[in-house]
């Protein structure tokens, strides 16, 4: 993994856990190149990767800064954006549950193999549970992980926080996810368990999920009630 990205990921937890406060102007060059022992070219593209982002913003002459939006509007919040893609960590303070509708060792067919890059009939965990927060179905979940990655998975884990699982148990480092968004009728499980209306339609989530050694460990798909769905997301031109 190319040195900037860890210097981003950084420098974009320190500002997340208050070291750099909104105004203050951040370490100027030649002190962060010392501090992470890194050229300036490296330094320079971790910086404008982080301007880009709305979370810093340069000032000619006098210095880089913390964007004053970035705790203050809804849309550059730094705490949202750099969340795990994880129903419990994206509502910390509330009671996540989750009920499962199946739980099973399965042979991947075609989608999931070339999801997971893996062989079509290597085994896989399909994991189908209802999301619950603070006891209010939030969404359906239908989560595939090739056993090669994902050892010893079980239904207390499932019952709770695959993520932290993953990170906690397995030591895993969950990296990066690309995602699809679209809508589709709801499905009669679907009305029955988030308590939709049959005409209702859902949003659904398709997911690829990556280890920070490039290796994808989860294909999922989640379908949420349209009406309590957001999503946020960065856009770097």
């Amino acid at each position: 993994m190319p040195k900037y990205i860890d210097i981003v990921d950084d420098l974009r937890d320190k500002i997340i856990h208050g070291d750099y406060k909104n105004l203050e102007r951040i370490p100027d060059e030649k002190t962060l190149c010392k501090y992470y022992d890194a050229s300036k070219l490296t330094i320079k593209k971790a910086v404008d990767i982080l301007v880009r982002e709305g979370l810093l913003a340069k000032k000619q002459g006098s210095g880089t800064y913390i964007n004053p939006l970035s705790s203050l509007h809804p849309l550059l919040n730094v705490d949202d954006l750099t969340k795990p893609s994880s129903l419990t960590h994206s509502h910390e303070g509330h009671k996540a549950t989750a009920k499962i509708l199946e739980f099973d060792i399965i042979k991947a067919n075609e989608t999931i193999a070339k999801s997971l890059l893996i062989k079509v009939d290597d085994f896989v965990y399909k994991v189908y549970r209802v999301r619950y927060i603070d006891n209010l179905p939030n969404s359906i979940e239908e989560v595939y992980m090739p056993i090669s990655v994902i050892h010893g998975l079980t239904k207390d884990n499932i019952t709770n926080s695959i993520y932290d699982y993953i990170v906690n148990d397995l030591k895993l480092k969950p990296k990066s996810f690309h995602k699809y968004i679209y809508s589709r009728p709801c499905n009669s499980i679907e009305e029955t368990e988030l308590k939709i209306n049959k005409t209702d339609p859902v949003t659904v989530v398709e997911q690829i999920a990556f280890l920070d050694n490039g290796v994808p460990y989860e294909y999922s798909l989640v379908s949420h009630n349209y009406k309590d769905f957001k999503y946020k997301t960065v856009v770097v031109l």
